[in-house]
């Protein structure tokens, strides 16, 4: 059993960083809509243009660049707000082998594949709209931890038949 605690004070730690990482989700999030608050009021490009270090800095350019940090954190503050949620059940649990936590871990995969993509796709409907030329945003999200996410639920869905077995 000297495993299972080991494997349950990862959980409590990773309950831990994901409960930090969405409320620094949060607060980027907050910061991003006064960043767009202000970009809708500031007009005068002389001073952006030597604050941004650019020569073709406009307000709409601030103003989408604003908007899509906000979609973005957004985004990563709901995924990290599953995590925790996921996290928080396993620790209540005791153990990380049940049906229930596989179809968290698993649902949490699936919205890790779908809800950057949609940020992201969002984010350049802006970008096409506003055509700002030198934005640079690249759409990307971590194959490797999807799979992982994914493997685990596949182990933990294994770990839960096996105890049902034993009983």
């Amino acid at each position: 059993m000297k495993s299972l605690e080991i494997v349950q004070k990862f959980f409590k730690m990773f309950k831990v960083l994901s409960k930090i990482a969405m409320i620094f989700c949060i607060v980027i999030s907050c910061i991003w809509v006064v960043g767009l608050i202000c970009a809708l009021f500031y007009t005068d490009i002389t001073t952006l243009n030597k604050v941004f270090m650019v020569q073709n800095m406009n307000t709409s350019t601030l103003w989408v660049s604003c908007l899509c940090g906000m979609i973005l954190s957004v985004t990563y503050g709901i995924l990290s707000y599953y995590s925790y949620k996921y996290c928080e059940k396993e620790v209540n649990d005791g153990t990380p082998f049940t049906h229930e936590g596989a179809t968290m871990i698993r649902q949490l995969a699936i919205k890790s594949i779908w809800m950057p993509i949609v940020s992201y796709i969002v984010c350049e409907i802006f970008i096409t709209l506003y055509e700002i030329q030198y934005y640079d945003f690249e759409a990307w999200f971590s194959i490797g931890w999807i799979l992982l996410l994914f493997l685990l639920a596949a182990i933990f869905d294994y770990g839960a038949e096996l105890k049902e077995q034993s009983n």
